[in-house]
């Protein structure tokens, strides 16, 4: 073995594979492979407890690193500048805070006509789907919907200038647009939205196939008898438990008032406190009733109340600008599981039950997100930027040390000296604050994304197909016998010379796999609770 080893042997026109860091790789490794590199690199023994710590650590920077990326190729583009940018967006967002007004308006009345008393999600998927059928029987006072569909919406094109198209038409309401679509080329779906009584056929017959920035938009009619096919979302059993009812109820009552806070704080009534007084009211006619019954009343009533007005489905933890996109990603409604799984197999209700708790713990961030401002630790470990610490590397970049007594200024053309550092930064500061607002605005966009709770990102990819070795960088060996223990080489691996007709692996680089929007927003998409 050692005489096969010796370098003279091998030849200089040999191949050594050398494993690749982690860190230079486009998808997140599994922690084996991240514990067999660092062990074979490290040139010293290295405990499971330090190569955990090392893999938290690289998992963080990974993600931080993805969302950089994705701000970096997306924040010049109009469906991230309308949804995110601090000053772009203030259009978007004023039009959906005044329809959440109008929403709430209206959930009051249904409210006090008792319209919701008898809202119960404890349904399965089936229940839900055949309520739905019920529903959408009763709705045929019209034969369309007041709504016409714009089937593409190229991410180019701004809000406004389709607003400037439709808006002038008699009956328009309002316009939403979906989120971009990452595996259509980030492409929109839209709604234009009709007053009640609009010709919806006149209007459609009006606005089909003009154009925006030479696209053509065709639009579509939906018809109020079209019975909605997809199966509605089941949220885990764990939703059945009293202490998980017990903080859903906690947890809701602190988002309610999170999204109340949005609308202003001039409201003529709070919506989360009239729907507990007419809960009350109800739970008063049911005395009989369990106090899981009552627990179930209280929380499914306010679930309802954040869906219907504020847009927000509570299992999903997602917030969407419009109904119709909301719907569009989890139709109504999202129930609680009531079925138990006859199971005998112990590994597979061990599996279920890990499932359930990872689907609870994504809740429960998302939520938090929503409900609290996270403080500098919490951002940086979202992936987020602290501002002064942001504008003080800027400084710092725009500083040129010629020389111990010479310091200058290079914001822009500047380039005015000074004896040391603190007197430039001082003159940044002071004398460049356009650059320095800038950065702080830059700042602010960033991290408006990155405390999205289901902000868009591209899914981490996965690994090669294993039946090959893991990546490698191919090499020729010029180093000598005794470097190859401290440069922690495992000869294990047979090297040798590749044939000409073999190719490296391929670059998972070139597998473009984006997160898909109709998939569950609730976590990790191998949980079978929807």
């Amino acid at each position: 073995m050692m005489d096969m080893m010796n370098p003279q042997m091998m030849g200089t026109t040999a191949w050594t594979r050398f494993p690749v860091d982690p860190n230079q790789l486009d998808y997140l490794v599994p922690y084996k492979q991240f514990s067999e590199y660092h062990r074979r690199t490290a040139g010293r023994r290295i405990d499971d407890e330090d190569i955990q710590k090392r893999y938290a650590h690289y998992k963080e920077k990974f993600a931080s690193r993805q969302l950089s990326q994705f701000f970096s190729a997306n924040k010049d583009k109009q469906w991230f500048l309308e949804k995110y940018h601090p000053v772009q967006s203030r259009a978007r967002y004023e039009d959906m805070i005044q329809r959440r007004k109008r929403y709430l308006k209206d959930f009051l009345i249904s409210l006090e006509n008792g319209e919701l008393d008898d809202i119960r999600l404890d349904k399965t998927a089936e229940d839900a789907v055949e309520a739905k059928k019920e529903e959408e029987d009763e709705n045929e006072n019209e034969e369309y919907e007041p709504r016409l569909v714009i089937k593409t919406v190229p991410p180019t094109i701004a809000r406004e200038k389709i607003l400037e198209m439709y808006s002038k038409v008699d009956g328009f309401d309002y316009l939403s647009l979906s989120e971009p679509q990452p595996n259509r080329k980030f492409q929109r779906i839209g709604w234009i939205c009709f007053k009640p009584g609009t010709d919806i056929k006149h209007v459609f017959n009006q606005l089909d196939n003009q154009k925006v920035d030479d696209f053509v938009f065709h639009l579509a009619l939906n018809r109020k008898s079209n019975i909605q096919n997809r199966t509605p979302r089941v949220a885990p059993e764990i939703t059945q438990s009293v202490d998980r009812l017990t903080k859903d109820l906690e947890q809701i009552r602190e988002l309610a008032l999170a999204l109340e806070a949005m609308l202003s704080d001039d409201l003529e009534e709070s919506g989360m406190k009239a729907v507990e007084n007419r809960a009350k009211k109800v739970i008063a006619d049911h005395e009989e009733e369990s106090e899981t019954f009552k627990l179930k009343k209280r929380l499914d009533m306010l679930i309802t109340y954040l869906r219907r007005v504020h847009m927000y489905c509570y299992y999903c933890a997602m917030e969407c600008d419009s109904l119709e996109e909301l719907n569009r990603k989890c139709c109504e409604p999202h129930c609680r599981s009531t079925v138990e799984e006859n199971n005998n197999d112990s590994k597979q209700g061990a599996r279920n039950e890990k499932g359930a708790m990872i689907w609870a713990k994504n809740l429960d961030q998302k939520v938090s997100m929503k409900i609290h401002t996270p403080d500098e630790r919490e951002l940086k470990k979202l992936g987020g930027k602290v501002a002064q610490a942001e504008v003080d590397e800027f400084v710092q970049e725009h500083v040129l040390k010629e020389h111990e007594s010479k310091f200058k200024c290079q914001v822009g053309e500047c380039s005015k000296a000074f004896k040391g550092y603190d007197y430039v930064e001082k003159h940044i500061l002071t004398k460049h604050p356009d650059e320095i607002e800038r950065k702080r605005a830059e700042v602010d966009y960033f991290n408006n994304y990155v405390c999205d709770p289901n902000h868009l990102l591209p899914s981490q990819q996965t690994m090669p197909n294993m039946a090959q070795p893991p990546p490698f960088i191919m090499r020729p060996p010029a180093i000598s016998w005794e470097q190859i223990p401290r440069l922690g080489i495992d000869m294990s691996w047979n090297s040798r010379r590749p044939r000409p007709d073999e190719s490296l692996p391929k670059d998972p680089r070139q597998v473009k796999s984006y997160v898909d929007l109709d998939a569950p927003a609730e976590g990790d998409s191998n949980i079978s609770f929807y």
